[in-house]
């Protein structure tokens, strides 16, 4: 269950602009891995990673309204995962977190 925040102003001529912030709690049921030489492609690594992590988020973006309730959304977001999710005990200067960013876009009726 996601725990978040979410800011919106008051709509502005047409357009409504909102920040999202919030604590994902994210559960791995599939883990595939690659090499760089290529002898590996796509095998299943799911007991060298963890099962759970968790991650925060930050989202920032607008809907503009078309009238009715049809709108269109676009977000900028990014996500970061708090713990390592890899198992290898032997190496503990490593480090293997997830991190995303990227843009949505969409529309709602």
């Amino acid at each position: 269950i996601p725990l978040g925040l979410k800011f919106a102003t008051r709509e502005i001529g047409y357009t409504t602009y909102f920040a999202d912030f919030g604590v994902l709690p994210m559960i791995r049921t599939r883990a595939d891995g690659n090499t760089s030489d290529g002898q590996h492609v796509k095998d299943n690594i799911f007991k060298e990673v963890t099962r759970f992590d968790v991650a925060y988020q930050a989202e920032l973006g607008f809907k503009y309204s078309f009238g009715n309730k049809t709108c269109m959304i676009f977000t900028v977001y990014y996500k970061n995962t708090f713990l390592d999710f890899t198992k290898d005990l032997n190496k503990p200067n490593e480090n293997s977190r997830i991190n995303q960013a990227g843009i949505k876009l969409g529309f709602g009726f």
